[in-house]
């Protein structure tokens, strides 16, 4: 990726942070990397990646539910 891009798009994630607050942005993040894994299970049967998958989820869940919405300045 180049550097325009990935400007281009950390711009966007951090619109998108700017709109939900970065507790729930973190949660959504958790929950595509669960929906991920339950896609690649069903759809592509290749339960390695799926397991990949199911880790990063849980380290991203693991680490948001970790601090505090009030430690992220949310409401």
């Amino acid at each position: 990726m180049n550097e325009s891009i990935w400007e281009e798009n950390k711009e966007k994630v951090e619109a998108i942070i700017d709109i939900v607050g970065m507790f729930s942005f973190m949660c959504m993040v958790g929950d595509i990397c669960d929906e991920k894994a339950d896609h690649i299970r069903s759809n592509w049967q290749d339960e390695n990646l799926a397991k990949v998958w199911d880790k990063e989820a849980k380290v991203i869940h693991s680490a948001t539910h970790k601090i505090s919405k009030n430690d992220l300045g949310e409401k």
